[in-house]
């Protein structure tokens, strides 16, 4: 699994950014986080990444 920090989300809009430790601004959708955590920008988490056609998207995001 890859490593990162929340940097930016809105539950309203329902997605956000994660700063990837290679230096990367990764998307990631509600969808993706663990039922049981809230996206809190500067928490440390771990998750999956896949290349989509517009970029990079994390998925099974979850606390480190």
């Amino acid at each position: 699994m890859n490593k990162g920090r929340i940097i930016w989300y809105s539950e309203f809009k329902g997605y956000g950014y994660i700063s990837h430790d290679d230096g990367r601004e990764i998307y990631f959708h509600c969808t993706s986080l663990d039922s049981s955590q809230s996206a809190v920008a500067g928490s440390s988490v771990r998750f999956d990444i896949f290349e989509t056609s517009i970029g990079w998207e994390a998925t099974r995001v979850e606390a480190a």
